[in-house]
């Protein structure tokens, strides 16, 4: 009986090609968005869930003072890690690690140099707190000063065929001109992707902390700790507040250690300087959402068309029913009908993802796949396909098994398409698309309002060098020198950073800041040139910038932005004394607030101080022209002064722009599953436009005889729909306009969120709608009367 079921279903679908061809397309297209989204989800959920009894390791983070209110930040003072160890012994292991960004690596015996994303200064225990196999050597070895452990990957990459171990690395400090040696003791598998702490390289975080122990509470580091087994962090949070925070707090008053599990870093963190860029559980709960949402649009289309097709297989019903057929065996028949379709579409739709694949993951920068060969793949497809199949086919077999034989032989139709439920289903679809629109229009708003934005500086035609400390102070002067002679370049300034880059911070005592009371902020810092200044466009409000012809300003003033002077309550800040003593500077100048962070934080306090041996990022601004020459020769002046370094430069507005990667990301998505939304709605439109359409082929023909022109009859029959599209957007306005409300809260400069977003949003669903029925409707409207008139 079941094959029977089946046979017919075929032939049912290769009766009517357009209608299966129209509900197989939009049940693919649901579950390949709903596929592409659950990649993406359960990769977020599985972040740092690698570990061995993952539960029981924690993240120790410290709150401190700031001027807005306290900040949460990820890392903590170097000695943290071993007081805990020391004083709570329900901590199995502690482990400190401290990242190295951006450094170049190479052989000591070669030319090969790289500069890698980010290396690790750790311990031994960080195998004890990770589970991170180790392929060869010894965890032990990293005690030790100047050894590492290195990837398989960096392996491959270093030393090809040959055995690493015993070869020896070197790695040029950010922060120094040094460049430190250090001996290959072992190799680890390449670390996961789905890992929050993440690098080919770990070195022995002894080599760096030995010549500044005693600055040791200047220093920080992100420190992990594994529980004993039973252990309860309830005691753990007590024993960091009871034991250690006095110890913090003696030197670092008002600070305070914090706690969070491992497994909500990278969705639940919401601490800043993170060791990597995480992600956001809104973010996944919101997708998730989304995935559901189209998923039910697509079965919704499915209910849509089997019950408009309702009166097409009245009579099959009525002579089934006569002939002795049930109600449980029709709705079996028309439940194995929708199964199959669900069947065929999560098959296409499998092929969809595959082929789409590539172009998902350039957009997402990530590496999904649709692995074929796990068995939980195909349980999910499976549960897929059996879902969509019932959902989709649940109503059409109850409404269509309960047709009455003796009224449907007759002829009549009473009660076979319900049109309200259709309708309802349309606004549902339609609703839907438009939240989506509009979150896509908020979101390339914002995105442009940043671009455009008057950021403090100017960023155009400026590129970066990136010499970090590769020059000797007398070197980076001539360096400098050398790139100003250059045809073509305006001016170049150089600093420790810039705008993007991580800063470095400064702590002052209150009672070493002039005339000011209180709790005191704590500030950003930048060493910069006397050139800085012209190089990035910053506009001095008060006062002057550092001034070549002073040689005291290197020892006595400050530069200081707006936020600063207001955090510190000076409305004449010119003068004023900052600074422990007989190290006071005065401030000599006020700059106005730039964006040296992104969007998403306030402009803090910045101080500024001149210091020429601090030329990590040379800022060379130049007319314009000539780019590829320019470029050139500017690589000729690199080459000359550090060989050994490969040319690292861009430009600052590319730089810029990637600090929003993330939310360019999400505007593709949002954008791709919007117009998969609304494409799967169209596309039932479609289909119930060409149904009302021949079921109203007489009334029409009539209409025409009676002398209705063109125009009047396409208001007629697009009224109904175009009714159902307006209802769908206003349900969707004040939906689309919480979550978008709460989406641009992230960012502390943001744009409006005015009528033209949702009149912007509107106007699009609307065309859209428009062009899948109109196609139907203007045919219908300029058929010959004579033929509507035969064709009942």
């Amino acid at each position: 009986m079941i094959r029977a079921f089946f046979r017919h279903a075929f032939r049912r679908a290769s009766r009517h090609p357009v209608y299966s061809a129209i509900s197989i397309a939009g049940l693919s297209l649901g579950p390949a968005a709903s596929l592409l989204i659950l990649l993406f989800v359960v990769d977020e959920l599985s972040f740092d869930r690698v570990h061995h009894d993952v539960e029981s390791v924690y993240r120790v983070e410290m709150e401190v003072p700031r001027s807005a209110g306290p900040k949460r930040w990820a890392h903590s003072y170097v000695p943290v890690a071993e007081l805990i160890s020391e004083h709570l012994p329900m901590v199995e292991s502690s482990v400190r690690i401290r990242p190295e960004r951006s450094p170049l690596v190479g052989r000591p015996d070669t030319e090969i140099h790289f500069r890698e994303d980010l290396v690790l200064g750790t311990e031994p225990e960080f195998f004890e707190v990770f589970d991170f196999p180790i392929l060869a050597g010894s965890a032990e070895s990293l005690s030790e000063p100047n050894t590492a452990l290195i990837s398989e990957h960096a392996a491959r990459r270093y030393f090809g065929d040959e055995d690493p171990l015993g070869q020896s690395i070197e790695v040029f400090d950010g922060w120094s001109s040094q460049r430190t040696r250090y001996e290959v003791v072992g190799l680890i598998a390449d670390m996961p992707q789905n890992v929050h702490v993440r690098s080919d390289f770990l070195l022995s975080l002894e080599t760096s902390l030995a010549p500044d122990r005693e600055r040791a509470w200047v220093m920080l580091a992100y420190s992990y700790v594994r529980l004993q087994p039973g252990a309860d962090p309830a005691a753990l949070a007590t024993g960091l507040s009871e034991t250690i925070d006095p110890l913090v707090q003696a030197q670092s008053p008002e600070t305070r250690t914090l706690l969070q599990p491992l497994t909500r870093i990278h969705l639940h963190g919401a601490a800043e300087r993170d060791i990597a860029p995480q992600g956001d559980i809104r973010y996944v709960w919101l997708f998730s959402a989304i995935a559901l949402l189209i998923l039910l649009i697509a079965c919704f289309n499915y209910v849509n068309l089997a019950t408009a097709q309702g009166v097409r297989r009245s009579r099959e019903v009525g002579v089934r029913k006569a002939v002795g057929a049930g109600e449980r065996q029709l709705v079996l028949q028309f439940v194995g009908e929708s199964l199959l379709m669900a069947v065929a579409a999560v098959g296409f739709g499998v092929i969809v993802v595959q082929w789409s694949l590539p172009a998902f993951n350039a957009l997402m920068g990530r590496s999904f796949a649709l692995d074929l060969g796990d068995a939980a793949t195909w349980f999910a497809l499976v549960g897929m396909a059996v879902g969509v199949g019932v959902l989709a086919g649940a109503y059409p077999a109850w409404v269509l098994s309960r047709f009455k034989p003796a009224r449907v032989l007759k002829g009549e139709r009473t009660g076979l398409a319900p049109s309200r439920l259709r309708g309802a289903l349309i606004v549902f679809q339609f609703a839907v698309s438009s939240v989506l629109i509009v979150a896509t229009v908020v979101i390339q708003r914002q995105l442009a309002y940043v671009q455009h934005s008057r950021l403090g500086f100017d960023q155009e035609q400026v590129m970066v060098l990136r010499t970090r400390a590769a020059l000797p102070e007398s070197g980076a002067e001539a360096f400098g020198r050398a790139l100003e002679a250059i045809p073509g370049v305006v001016e170049v300034g150089a600093g420790s950073s810039i705008p993007g880059e991580p800063t470095a911070i400064s702590f002052f005592a209150s009672e070493h800041i002039e005339d000011f009371e209180g709790e005191a902020p704590v500030f950003d810092h930048f060493w910069v040139t006397t050139d800085y200044a012209e190089a990035l466009g910053l506009n001095v409000v008060e006062g002057r910038f550092f001034d070549p012809a002073r040689p005291a300003d290197p020892e006595n003033a400050l530069i200081i932005n707006q936020a600063a002077a207001r955090a510190l309550g000076w409305t004449d800040p010119l003068g004023k004394m900052m600074g422990r003593p007989p190290d006071q500077r005065a401030v000599v100048g006020v700059v106005e607030d730039f964006h040296y962070q992104d969007m998403r934080s306030a402009i803090g306090p910045v101080v500024m101080e001149m210091k020429e041996s601090e030329r990590r990022y040379f800022l060379v601004r130049w007319t314009g022209t000539e780019t590829s020459a320019m470029i050139g020769q500017m690589q000729a002046v690199w080459d000359r002064f550090i060989p050994e370094h490969p040319f690292d430069y861009s430009f600052m507005d590319d730089d810029l722009a990637a600090m929003y990667r993330a939310e360019r990301r999400l505007g593709g998505l949002f954008t791709l599953f919007a117009l998969l939304a609304i494409g799967i709605a169209s596309l039932g439109l479609f289909g119930l436009t060409a149904y009302m359409v021949q079921q109203r082929t007489r009334e029409i023909g009539i209409r025409k005889v009676l002398g209705a022109s063109m125009q009047s009859l396409l208001v007629l029959l697009s009224r109904e729909f175009a009714v159902l599209v307006l209802v769908a957007f206003v349900l969707a306005l004040p939906l689309a306009w919480w979550i978008m409300s709460r989406w641009l809260q992230g960012f502390a400069y943001r744009t409006d969120l005015d009528w033209t977003v949702f009149a912007v949003a509107g106007l699009i669903s609307a065309a859209v709608s428009g062009v899948a029925v109109l196609a139907h409707l203007v045919r219908a409207a300029r058929a010959d009367p004579a033929i509507s008139l035969r064709t009942e």
